[in-house]
């Protein structure tokens, strides 16, 4: 009898172990955010290594899909998963929100608080410079990916050119072209031929990580606002659009020539939205401040970043406040210290003395500096950089692949999520980060038969968040 009691307790043991090393883990560790909650394994097992492809939709808004015939966008709806919308950071920018994107942390916890900004210590101004200096406060994805033993593919992804932590990934692009963003400085590779690097690195059986950048939505809308009723801005933004669809269509079946489809992840993501803007709609800095002898230096024109002298700061803000308190002001303004703190953008060295928040479609202009020609005389143009409650600020989220469900759709998830997602799906160890895993794990097959409630902890949730996104 006691050998049967043995036998028992000996099997009820190891019963117990197995269940507790297969369940995954929850890790609610991150860097400023005591609401994170990221499951960092997977383990699950598959039958083969999973691979991710990373498709920024630059510019794209939720709804941009509706604009037109979109089909291969279609079927990702219909076969892979989708939101209604994604919350993004603030500011609504490029660089701020791809940084978000690949690290999961909002930008006063990785460093790169908008598109220009400046080093108050050094004097020095950030304008998009691969200098490691300006985006060491942070790790991507790619570097990780490779630290931990596997090869990477970046194809202009902001950053994509930064050397952190004198890691060299596997793949980049020839340094013959500039990125999209940086036309200005050389020859810039066209969609086509990144979609066939990007094809090639995926056919590398130790790569499971590529990145792509895409600017066409961005760059049509910021040239025809994509509100306007005029013909032309429609046209050419149906195109743009149809453009983004053509690409999804493409790799979709070159994954299935090359017989891909069961190991290659596609996660597209757009980085902000676009609204209609006007010089109707301008706030002349000029007609409060004296921004020469106060300010050193004068960062967006949606998004405001004043640097003050260091004597300077009560007496700019004092201006500002009273301005910002008339009757059709259209602008709020805060102290650092003072800045709402769902913007997460004010506990950093780097955050300037005082933010300026215009209205939705109303921009800052100073005359006294060197304003872009676009901005000069009469203007319309489609801008972005507002605050995240602004619901055209937001961009959209589509995924498809084995890891994911089929025509799985929730309202929103957060840019901040998006990286434990990506670590689960590459079975990497995510570093601490701002996101919730609660809120994209029903996207994945693993957890399907999950009942919605289950899929989250709402003790997580961001209470003071003006948008409740579960």
């Amino acid at each position: 009898m006691l050998v049967y009691i043995k036998i028992f307790l000996l099997a009820l043991l190891f019963s117990i172990v197995t269940c507790d090393t297969t369940n995954h883990t929850e890790n609610s560790s991150k860097k400023g955010n005591d609401n994170a909650e990221n499951e960092t394994n997977n383990t699950e097992t598959t039958a083969k290594k999973q691979k991710l492809l990373l498709i920024s939709l630059d510019g794209f808004r939720w709804d941009f899909q509706g604009k037109t015939h979109t089909p291969a966008l279609d079927k990702v709806v219909k076969e892979g998963v989708s939101t209604e919308f994604v919350v993004n950071v603030f500011p609504t920018s490029t660089i701020p929100n791809h940084q978000s994107i690949v690290t999961g942390l909002y930008p006063e916890n990785h460093g790169m608080l908008d598109n220009n900004f400046m080093d108050q210590s050094s004097g020095l101004i950030f304008k998009g410079q691969p200098d490691v200096e300006w985006w060491n406060e942070s790790i991507p994805i790619w570097i990780e990916n490779e630290q931990q033993g596997h090869k990477s593919g970046v194809a202009f992804w902001p950053g994509y050119n930064v050397k952190y932590d004198n890691v060299t990934i596997a793949h980049l692009p020839s340094d013959d072209y500039v990125a999209p963003y940086k036309w200005k400085d050389g020859k810039v590779m066209s969609i086509e031929d990144r979609l066939f690097l990007t094809m090639n690195w995926l056919k590398d059986d130790n790569v499971t990580f590529v990145a792509l950048y895409c600017e066409h939505a961005d760059e049509t809308a910021h040239n025809y606002p994509p509100d306007s009723n005029l013909t032309e801005n429609v046209d050419e933004m149906q195109k743009a659009i149809k453009k983004v669809d053509y690409m999804v269509g493409w790799l979709l079946k070159e994954l299935e020539k090359e017989n891909l489809l069961d190991i290659v992840n596609i996660v597209m993501i757009g980085d902000h939205g676009m609204i209609h803007t006007s010089h109707t709609r301008q706030i002349l800095i000029d007609d409060y401040i004296d921004s020469i002898s106060t300010v050193r230096y004068i960062g967006g024109f949606t998004n405001i970043f004043y640097y003050t002298y260091p004597n300077s700061t009560d007496e700019v803000y004092r201006s500002l406040k009273k301005a910002s308190e008339e009757e059709n002001s259209h602008f709020k303004v805060f102290r650092r210290i003072d800045i709402p703190e769902y913007l997460h953008v004010k506990n950093n060295k780097r955050t300037a003395d005082i933010l300026m928040l215009p209205d939705p479609g109303w921009v800052v202009l100073n005359k006294k500096s060197n304003m872009p020609p676009y901005l000069k005389g009469e203007w319309e143009r489609g801008d972005h950089g507002y605050d995240i409650t602004e619901r055209k600020m937001s961009p959209a989220f589509y995924a498809i692949g084995p890891s994911f469900r089929s025509s799985f759709r929730k309202r929103c998830i957060k840019t901040v999520d998006i990286y434990s997602l990506m670590c689960y799906i590459l079975d990497l160890k995510p570093h601490m980060n701002d996101g919730v895993f609660g809120r994209i794990k029903p996207f994945l097959q693993d957890f399907a038969s999950q009942r919605p409630e289950d899929t989250i902890n709402y003790s997580f949730a961001d209470e003071d968040d003006p948008i409740k996104c579960y």
